[in-house]
């Protein structure tokens, strides 16, 4: 309905009816305040007044939803450095194309444009259980890219699953990741968990996702931001 078009309203105070615009009537019904700060009792909230709460609220902001279809690499460049301090990252059932598959990520600093790999780049600490009573506890302080996953199976009874955090993007410093996952490869239950460091004094602004063996053949990733205030 365009903005200009006329509306039939009654008013209480007078005997008959009068002509109001769609933005005059929308203005009567509802307020548009991100922090509902009229506090009024007969007014109703816009769509992007109650997001904005809520997203206030919760301090978590979905950001975008990406589902993995055989992809080389799952790539997410929705940064923003003036709302966001961190980012949270939803794996859900991926399934790599080998068994024992996992999920690397690479970070950019020019909107995806580039992705460096030196053999400095990146450093890692690693726990992982297989649930059988092996353990490892291993580290790198060089590497040429970070780690958010292992332990992926083939099929869909073996997807893995986690939670992958990054934080400090927005600053010209290093930048850290923390992720934990559980899933099955094989016969094995197994559960790991990650820490990161990228050893580049940058903003970073891009990710991508991918495994060095083979492309990643299904689930879904979610990125979220963890708003500033």
């Amino acid at each position: 309905v365009a903005s200009d078009d006329l509306f039939i309203a009654w008013d209480d105070s007078a005997a008959d009816t009068k002509n109001i615009t769609r933005t005059e009537l929308v203005g009567a019904l509802f307020k548009d305040e991100d922090d509902m700060a009229s506090d009024s009792a007969t007014h109703g909230a816009t769509q992007q007044s109650a997001k904005a709460l809520f997203d206030g609220a919760m301090g978590l902001t979905l950001i975008e939803a990406q589902v993995v279809d055989d992809d080389t690499y799952v790539e997410f460049t929705g940064f923003d450095d003036t709302l966001y301090a961190a980012y949270w990252f939803e794996l859900i059932n991926i399934i790599a194309v080998t068994d024992g598959g996992a999920v690397n990520f690479l970070t950019s600093a020019d909107g995806g444009s580039t992705y460096p790999t030196e053999p400095t780049d990146y450093s890692y600490l690693w726990n992982w259980h297989n649930g059988t009573g092996s353990l490892l506890d291993t580290r790198a302080t060089n590497y040429w890219r970070g780690n958010a996953m292992s332990g992926c199976g083939d099929d869909t009874t073996k997807g893995a699953s986690g939670d992958f955090w990054i934080y400090g993007p927005d600053k010209s410093a290093y930048t850290y990741t923390i992720s934990q996952q559980v899933g099955k490869y094989g016969t094995t239950f197994n559960g790991s968990s990650w820490r990161n460091r990228r050893k580049q004094a940058d903003v970073v602004d891009a990710i991508r996702f991918f495994d060095t063996s083979a492309n990643l053949t299904s689930g879904v990733i979610k990125m979220h931001g963890l708003r500033k205030s």
